[in-house]
């Protein structure tokens, strides 16, 4: 029986890089130095992957977002959630969200 974090980890296509390759493309973009083929993006879950992950209802995944568990990334009037912040929830480290 797989883990969440495995699940999580397995939807991922292997081009996405840790977090601190991340924070090092913003620093270049917001120094001008970025090219385009530099930036990558996080990687995004949605409601329903997240339901499909911890076999969980999409009500559930509300309550943990009103208890402070998640924290939402919208983007018009969907909601999605970011893989790390997953990884970090499963793992117990809870570091506030700076975006």
């Amino acid at each position: 029986m797989s883990s969440a974090h495995d699940d999580i980890e397995a939807m991922g296509d292997g081009l996405h890089p840790p977090s601190e390759k991340l924070l090092d493309n913003s620093r270049k973009l917001e120094a001008g130095r970025a090219q385009t083929t530099d930036l990558v993006l996080p990687r995004l879950l949605s409601t329903q992957e997240l339901c499909a992950v911890f076999r969980r209802s999409s009500r559930t995944i509300r309550q943990w977002c009103r208890g402070g568990k998640l924290t939402p990334v919208r983007v018009g009037r969907a909601v999605f959630f970011r893989a790390d912040a997953v990884l970090r929830m499963i793992s117990g480290t809870r570091t506030p969200e700076k975006e």
